[in-house]
């Protein structure tokens, strides 16, 4: 009996969360923009929702130019009665210029705020974040703009037209050995949000991008590539008639790939195998229940990936991004010779080879 009399007056002592907020108090911000503005400053924009008399919730954006975001944070809540945080922020948006000269500075203050989300999309926006937000604001099509960024790039995502590049994963690849972020690349079309690619990146310095068809074969090296449909242009048997512009199209399913990194005269060379399974889904020039013929669009639709696998590997190079976190894979198997020169020089000029297995399922189906 004593026992019971103690805990209910310990019960009675409890005086609940320290550090309780009451919801109707605060401002929930849902999107960041932050671009370039005069002189050292940064121009903040941030959508967040208001909630009208008629209980109807609206995007409301707000702009102000500041040497850093927590003065902006400050500027804002200057401006309304509630308490603005961030916890529940979806997107960074950083414009292409801004993102040229390195994005890391204003990760940190996010990064370092107990209740910012770590899986906010990091995004490049070609083009301004503050259009781009006002835009979609003002937009009768789009209800709730920070909802419509997350559904469109999800959606990319799983196309495998641009990468899942959050706010934790961001800061990983920007601090581990060897390896180079990489985000989604966005840009407003004629009124319209479009998914551009992805954005290269060099450590926190956007370096370079490359578009959808090449960020897929990017991601089916990293084992993250999701089914999606390929256009074959160089298999057009009538090219030089008036259907020249017919193509193949398939679906490629990626399978395991794997590189392997083997020293060749005392130098790293790169082999990297990519594997697909494939459903033709589009063939123009007639039927291909022949075999032979089977045999033929299976090597030309290889001999494609391999070329445009190429070109996306020149362009990444060339930029000194690192994506496929070749660095990281030199410096675990020969340390010696990675603590004996400088990656930065080396990588672009290794040797890198791909090699393309693809299967074709299903053929026949077509007539």
């Amino acid at each position: 009996m004593k026992k019971l009399i103690l805990i209910a007056l310990l019960t009675l002592t409890l005086t609940g969360c320290w550090n309780q907020k009451i919801i109707d108090e605060l401002g929930f911000i849902l999107q960041v923009g932050i671009e370039s503005g005069e002189n050292e400053d940064i121009e903040i924009t941030i959508n967040s929702p208001l909630v009208r008399p008629n209980k109807e919730t609206i995007a409301h954006v707000q702009s102000t130019t500041e040497t850093s975001t927590r003065i902006a944070r400050e500027h804002f809540s200057q401006k309304t009665p509630d308490i603005f945080v961030n916890g529940k922020i979806q997107q960074l948006l950083f414009s292409e210029e801004l993102a040229q000269k390195g994005i890391v500075v204003y990760l940190d203050s996010f990064q370092k705020d107990p209740i910012f989300p770590l899986i906010a999309y990091i995004v490049v926006v070609d083009g301004s974040p503050k259009e781009l937000i006002t835009n979609m604001t003002n937009s009768e099509m789009i209800s709730l703009p920070s909802l419509y960024m997350n559904d469109l790039i999800e959606g990319n995502v799983s196309s495998s037209s641009t990468v899942e590049s959050k706010l934790f994963s961001f800061i990983r690849d920007y601090y581990a050995e060897g390896v180079d972020p990489i985000t989604p690349l966005v840009k407003m079309t004629n009124g319209d949000i479009q998914i551009m690619g992805s954005a290269l990146f060099l450590n926190d310095q956007m370096v370079g991008k490359i578009d959808p068809r090449q960020t897929s074969l990017l991601l089916a090296a990293l084992n993250q590539a999701k089914p999606t449909e390929y256009e074959f242009h160089t298999l057009n048997p009538m090219k030089e008639t008036s259907n020249k512009n017919l193509c193949v199209t398939a679906s490629l399913i990626p399978k395991k790939a794997k590189i392997n990194i083997t020293m060749v005269h005392a130098e790293p060379e790169v082999d990297i195998f990519l594997n697909f399974r494939s459903w033709i889904t589009g063939y123009p020039f007639g039927s291909i229940d022949d075999p032979k013929i089977q045999d033929e669009l299976k090597e030309g639709m290889a001999r494609e990936i391999e070329k445009d696998f190429m070109e996306m590997i020149s362009i990444v190079q060339n930029s000194g991004s690192d994506p496929l976190g070749i660095g990281s894979k030199v410096h675990g198997k020969y340390n010696e010779y990675w603590n004996s020169i400088d990656w930065l020089e080396v990588y672009p000029e290794i040797s890198i080879n791909v090699h393309v297995n693809l299967e074709i399922s299903d053929a026949g189906r077509l007539r």
